[in-house]
């Protein structure tokens, strides 16, 4: 008897095992690892060999010759957010963004970028002064104008005044306001300089590319001026085409609809640098307006509602610095219900967009809802 029931229980637990198995879910998360640049640099996508990779709920894995790996999930839903973990001695994470909250069965394969450590910090110092003496030279260009004669000044306190999107009276207001807009900036600098510095080029269409030289260069208007914004709505409108005649060969369209996502992530990164060179020429307006496209990019292709959260933020931090704060409220407050929808309760970003409300309704004088 006792016999009977112990294969009984073994049968059990095994057919159980098998049901669960037979069910479980299984996700894979495919992607590579390369020289950050190789490809923009000497032509050649330098892929890294034996990187090793790790993830919760998964096994590690190492980067094969091709620097490709296959990360694979059991028991999650596609569609979650894991922290992706990489390393290879001697070499730096460049992308460590991308890897934070990695979206698990993505269409997209996920590229990691690394770089001799060091690099990272080197070229950001580099980037850093090409920024700061282009945004003093505006500067210095701006406040020669206010000093200059009387038809002259008038003009560019005019046109601070719209930029700036306040009443000034006269041209000391308008340098005082010029003054304190530029500091600002330069606080911003680092961070700007860090963003650019990370910036991959090796899939990068060759506007793009033009346009981050210029960038590098300190040559901003020319950077607002190559990326043309009738120009990348094509594109978007291309790719937009692109995608439907792929969606309609499913089976055979995987490879277009990548290549499409691609060149569409290329616009938002467009949009984005453009974005910087407007904030370095005082356009502050403008760079809402570039926030808004990539924000209906986003929609439009349903790409993951992190990143849309994450330019919610970035438009409303515009909006709240450019004194419009109805509207930078209405954006902090989309990203946090997009926050509230895929992170966890006690992630940092939850933190910091109740901290951008709170701010924003104080600078309302809201105090009471501001608490």
């Amino acid at each position: 008897m006792k016999t009977r029931l112990t294969i009984r229980a073994i049968l059990g637990i095994a057919i159980l095992l098998f049901f669960n198995q037979g069910h479980a879910q299984q996700v894979q998360l495919r992607g590579t690892v390369a020289m950050h640049n190789s490809k923009y640099k000497t032509g050649k996508v330098i892929y890294v060999q034996n990187t090793y990779l790790t993830a919760p709920f998964t096994k590690p894995a190492l980067t094969d010759v091709k620097g490709a790996f296959t990360l694979e999930f059991v028991g999650l839903d596609p569609g979650m957010a894991i922290k992706i973990e990489a390393s290879k001695q001697g070499l730096e994470i460049v992308n460590t963004r991308d890897l934070d909250e990695v979206i698990i069965g993505r269409k997209l394969p996920l590229r990691i970028y690394v770089t001799e450590k060091g690099n990272v910090a080197k070229a950001q110092t580099e980037l850093y002064k090409v920024s700061q003496q282009a945004l003093f030279a505006r500067r210095d260009q701006m406040i020669a104008r206010l000093r200059g004669e009387k038809a002259q000044s008038e003009a560019a306190v005019a046109e601070l005044q719209k930029r700036f999107g306040q009443e000034l009276k006269d041209r000391f207001a308008a340098e005082d306001l010029l003054r304190k807009k530029v500091e600002e900036q330069q606080r911003q600098l680092p961070k700007f300089a860090m963003e650019l510095a990370k910036k991959n080029l090796d899939n990068a269409s060759e506007l793009y590319i033009q346009a981050y030289e210029f960038l590098r260069q300190g040559k901003v208007e020319k950077t607002i001026a190559i990326l043309n914004s009738k120009q990348m709505e094509a594109i978007t409108q291309e790719m937009r085409v692109v995608q439907q005649k792929a969606k309609a060969f499913i089976a055979a369209g995987e490879a277009f609809i990548e290549q499409s996502l691609l060149q569409i992530q290329q616009v938002i990164e467009s949009y984005d640098l453009k974005a910087d060179a407007l904030t370095l020429a005082f356009r502050y307006a403008e760079v809402a307006t570039q926030y808004r496209a990539i924000i209906g990019i986003h929609i439009e292709n349903e790409l993951p509602n992190k990143d849309l959260a994450d330019w919610y933020n970035k438009l409303g931090q515009v909006l709240l610095d450019n004194g419009t704060y109805p509207l930078a409220l209405e954006a902090f407050q989309k990203a946090l219900v997009i926050q509230e929808e895929v992170l966890d309760a006690k992630h940092p970003s939850l933190a910091t967009s109740y901290n951008n409300i709170g701010v924003t309704y104080r600078r309302m004088g809201r105090y009471e809802e501001a608490l």
